[in-house]
């Protein structure tokens, strides 16, 4: 799962230094991508993002990467947090 070829979608959503192990999956009306995600701080999480769409519809691949990166971000403030 670290060989992925196509990085646009969670790990796109991701800060420096961490490191995703994911596979995308593409049809028609769905997209997703789901991963084991390493940060630096040492934790470590889950993420499965799948989006029914309009045949092609771009705006899903899109809805995936701001998914992550919104759970990136506020894993890695809880983290700095203590939390």
């Amino acid at each position: 799962m670290r060989r992925t070829e196509t990085n646009t979608l969670l790990p796109a959503g991701l800060g420096e230094g961490a490191i995703v192990a994911h596979k995308t999956g593409d049809i028609e009306s769905l997209v997703g991508d789901v991963g084991v995600i390493d940060m630096p701080s040492g934790r470590r999480y889950l993420a499965a993002v799948m989006v029914r769409r309009p045949t092609n519809d771009e705006r899903a691949q899109e809805l995936i990467r701001e998914i992550s990166r919104a759970t990136y971000e506020y894993l890695n403030q809880a983290s700095v947090s203590g939390g």
